[in-house]
């Protein structure tokens, strides 16, 4: 049972890595250079049965060819074909210089009691996967003063998309607790 719910929360979190993998942000300078956000890789750190949930852990690499920014209080919500699948925050301050690519690691909480009903509305919609991610976060302004910005992300993929990129996307890590 417990392989069982390991493998499915793998599945989930494969979608996680391929739907984060097409996210590009808008931000645009006049050369036509902008932003990107790229999900790297996916590890599981472990299941946990009584609670339905997954941890686990997201790389993302953030381009940056624009000016520097800072961030802070993250927090992101996936949303698969109408579900809510997983959740996390960031809450220290993540630093991006200009120029630079910076890769952060992002806690992920899965939640495995939304996988039966996000696979019958796969089904039901022709296996296509839609998938929204909402954001919310911190931009320090100057001093104590801040913005909050919330920004969401929508896309959708065939479900052959998400198997034939599978391999090369998710990496488990075993965890060492009984």
């Amino acid at each position: 049972m417990k392989n069982r719910a390991a493998r499915i929360a793998l599945a989930l979190l494969a979608l996680i890595s391929i739907a984060g993998s097409e996210i590009a942000l808008v931000a645009r300078a006049d050369d036509g250079k902008k932003r990107r956000v790229e999900l790297k890789s996916v590890k599981v750190h472990g299941v946990d049965l009584q609670k339905r949930t997954a941890d686990a852990t997201v790389s993302v690499e953030i381009a940056n060819p624009l000016g520097g920014f800072r961030i802070k209080d993250v927090k992101y919500r996936l949303k698969v074909n109408g579900e809510q699948a997983a959740e996390g925050k960031y809450i220290s301050e993540i630093r991006v210089p200009e120029g630079a690519t910076v890769i952060i690691d992002v806690p992920l909480t899965v939640s495995l009691a939304a996988l039966p009903a996000i696979g019958w509305n796969t089904l039901t919609d022709g296996f296509m996967l839609r998938y929204e991610i909402e954001t919310e976060f911190t931009v320090p302004v100057f001093m104590f003063i801040t913005r909050k910005v919330k920004a969401n992300f929508t896309g959708e993929m065939p479900v052959k998309n998400l198997l034939s990129a599978l391999p090369g996307k998710v990496k488990v890590q075993p965890s060492n607790k009984p």
